[in-house]
């Protein structure tokens, strides 16, 4: 299940601070570290093939995500091992070098607001905390699954969000 997210406290300044960060990243379609798309949630964890992603699934698929990135086994997640699983997925994906570039310098951008703490290194929890937002943020109705049913709340609502984001532009 998800973490005690209390665990995971920060400053107020500094959760102010990554989330206009993050925010400003999903605006500008740079940040690519997760999928922010719930179709793409679905592909890309659903490891059974049944069009479900299950809070155990989605916790063993993070589980071995960050045992993929800790290349050096020490339990923490230093930024260059986060870099460099980043960088060779965009190397995989081909995507062209001007934005592979600008994508790359937000790595260090994501490390810091996973970096709950501070300490330079992304522990296994938090980590975590990361992945169980993702999630949350999915699961539309609550019932720990990402389904169809989420995906068709998310497209009920995203004429109201993309309005929000238009009104939201708009000088006053």
């Amino acid at each position: 299940m998800a973490p005690n997210r209390r665990a995971f406290a920060r400053s107020p300044a500094r959760f102010a601070a990554t989330t206009l960060i993050g925010a400003a990243l999903l605006a500008t379609g740079v940040a690519r570290a997760a999928s922010h798309d719930i179709a793409s949630f679905i592909k890309e964890h659903d490891r059974n093939g049944d069009g479900v992603v299950t809070a155990q699934e989605y916790q063993a698929v993070r589980d071995q995500q960050f045992k993929a990135l800790d290349t050096n086994g020490d339990g923490w997640v230093s930024e260059a091992e986060y870099t460099a699983e980043f960088e060779a997925r965009l190397n995989k994906e081909n995507v062209a070098p001007e934005r592979k570039a600008q994508q790359l310098k937000q790595t260090h951008i994501r490390f810091v607001a996973i970096d709950l703490d501070g300490d330079q290194k992304m522990s296994r929890e938090e980590f975590m905390a990361s992945g169980w937002r993702m999630f949350g943020f999915h699961d539309k109705n609550g019932d720990q699954k990402v389904d169809q049913a989420d995906v068709a709340l998310a497209a009920a609502f995203k004429p109201l969000l993309d309005k929000d984001r238009a009104d939201a532009g708009k000088a006053p």
